[in-house]
């Protein structure tokens, strides 16, 4: 393989149609840059299309290969790449060489889909590929066939030691998630923070486990259909406690609520517990203590923080191990590693360069030209007169360039006071989110142990904790109803800015916590570019936007006729 510039590309082939009944090809498209030099292996930039296109979960294909080749170069170009000097393009046929079937061939019977899922996780990490031990499990919903018609096993595990990786077929607990997401019309983040909001619950007697079917394809052993044997066992629930068997009722919630979080205590409770045999079954296998052994999680499943933060604690892993976009929306990064993985084995050396690898917000010249009407005073950033902003009311916050994930991670933002009630109301109506739907925090990394029980570092806001209870009156806005939080960690290194920015929060409230919310409307992908922020401060009546060096006072909301979020590029899909 020669040095040189790279392209993976998680997406439809151009000008393909779903075939009938379906929604699309792939969803959560996404492409990535990548740049070989010797063993050496960088991510330069991920793009996901929804970002661009402005369809959530973007699932449809460029409407013809000069569409597409036109966004790349323009993508690249941003970043001073140039499309002429990419190598080879991997991961959508009609793209490329095609060198991703000779790794399909190499594979046998596993899922390519599952396989990429499970290097985005295993190989994250360089140093603890080569020289530790690492389980990684690929726990997704349904592989796509695009490159390879789907086995009859779906989803991978792996496990190695210092660089040896062997290969096992896993279940996956996500198709409960989805076929509960189906049957209550809620996504499954919803029914994950439903699950232990409410105090209602079915009986120990009706609580079936639901992760004891065979889940790891479309049929079970015997030769049940799993999406229809799974619709029916959430069907029983619902009708048990529709006919007056929930053993509580949480009077702050509707009957629908109700029952939604009853079963998904089930659901949940079955998910872990599957997840708990097959990291038995794993350990077992490999002859491995869990305190050497580094747990790298990946599919959409890996989104569950409750879980992931349970098997830490049951286990006590050395470690876990996971990037930001754990879901398809980094899929286009598996492809990637699994094609350098390839060609270098356990010679290559990677590490994951941390979660802002997306695209870059536009300059402050860039908005005076088009919203110059909307725009009060501009001034150079000051952490004292930010804190005394968010101290007033939520702020919009857009830093350099965009974390990848479906989780907004400091760089687009909302980010407001954690200390009252008012706080996390003001974020959920700004969203058109339910009333319970917690708020995540920012914490100061070397500070969670204070805030949070059992703390560990958590930057991509994948691990959830409980507040310690002698704080918990001091930060309502981020406790969720069983008084647990989604955490992010933040440390100087990983982002000098909002780290800057809670120091100083903390030096005046003595709270080293911030509420922070993705910076899009209900349905909207989270937003990329400053017009598209000011277009939010303008709908939403909000006053104040940070942009990189800038403090922006927005004016003239009332002038602004826009109800909708700003179109973004649409127009180069089918």
């Amino acid at each position: 393989m020669e040095d040189g510039l790279y392209v993976s590309a998680f997406i439809a082939p151009p000008g393909s149609k779903p075939k009938a009944g379906r929604q699309w090809v792939r969803h959560d498209q996404n492409i990535a840059a990548w740049m070989k030099t010797g063993n050496r292996v960088e991510l330069l930039s991920v793009w996901e299309l929804e970002r661009h296109s402005g369809m959530k979960h973007h699932g449809r294909a460029f409407v013809d290969f000069s569409a597409f080749y036109s966004t790349l170069e323009d993508l690249l170009k941003v970043e001073g790449l140039n499309i002429s000097d990419v190598r080879d393009i991997w991961g959508t046929p009609g793209l490329g060489s095609g060198a991703h079937n000779r790794t399909v061939a190499s594979i046998a019977n596993l899922p390519y889909h599952s396989y990429c899922h499970l290097l985005s996780a295993m190989l994250s990490d360089g140093v603890s590929f080569r020289e530790g031990k690492v389980l990684g499990l690929a726990v997704d919903d349904t592989p796509d066939s695009v490159v390879q018609p789907k086995p009859a096993e779906w989803y991978a595990g792996g496990f190695s030691e210092r660089g040896n990786l062997s290969l096992f077929s896993i279940s996956s607990p996500a198709k409960m998630y989805s076929a509960a997401s189906k049957r209550f019309g809620l996504e499954e983040g919803s029914l994950m923070a439903l699950a232990t909001a409410s105090t209602s619950s079915l009986p120990s007697e009706l609580a079936q486990d639901l992760g004891g079917l065979h889940i790891r394809g479309r049929y079970t052993p015997d030769g049940l259909d799993l999406d229809a044997e799974l619709d029916r066992r959430i069907a029983d629930l619902v009708s048990a406690a529709e006919a007056g068997h929930l053993s509580s009722h949480d009077s702050r919630f509707s009957d629908e609520e109700n029952i939604a979080s009853a079963v998904m205590k089930i659901v949940q409770r079955s998910c872990v517990d599957m997840m708990i045999r097959t990291i038995d079954g794993a350990l077992t296998r490999f002859d491995a203590d869990p305190a050497e052994v580094t747990l790298a999680l990946s599919g959409g499943f890996a989104l569950n923080c409750p879980a992931n933060s349970a098997l830490i604690d049951r286990f006590g892993f050395a470690g876990l191990q996971e990037i930001p976009s754990v879901s398809d929306c980094g899929q286009s990064i598996g492809i990637g590693l699994v094609q350098f993985y390839s060609e270098l084995g356990s010679n290559m050396s990677f590490d994951f360069p941390g979660a802002y690898l997306g695209g870059r917000p536009g300059t402050i010249g860039d908005l005076k030209n088009r919203f110059g009407e909307f725009i009060g005073s501009v001034s150079q950033y000051s952490d004292e007169i930010a804190v005394s902003d968010m101290i007033e009311g939520p702020i919009v916050w857009v830093q350099g360039r965009s974390e990848v994930g479906p989780r907004a991670l400091g760089h687009r933002s909302i980010l407001a006071d954690p200390r009252t009630e008012a706080s996390r109301t003001a974020l959920n109506e700004l969203k058109r989110r339910q009333w319970w739907r917690p708020v995540a925090p920012i914490v100061l990394e070397e500070r969670a142990s204070e805030w949070f029980e059992d703390a560990r570092p958590s930057p991509y806001m994948l691990q959830t904790f409980r507040i310690r209870d002698e704080v918990a009156a001091k930060i309502p806005a981020v406790a969720h109803l069983d008084a647990s939080a989604r955490i992010q960690t933040v440390s100087e290194e990983q982002d000098a800015r909002i780290h800057g920015l809670i120091s100083r929060f903390a030096s005046v409230t003595g709270v080293p916590v911030v509420c922070n919310t993705s910076l899009n409307d209900n349905g909207e992908p989270i937003i990329e570019r400053a017009e598209e922020a000011l277009n939010y401060c303008l709908r939403k009546n909000l006053k104040v936007f940070y942009l990189d060096d800038y403090r922006i006072e927005v004016i003239n909301h009332h002038g602004y006729d826009d109800a909708d979020p700003l179109r973004r590029r649409g127009d180069l899909f089918i």
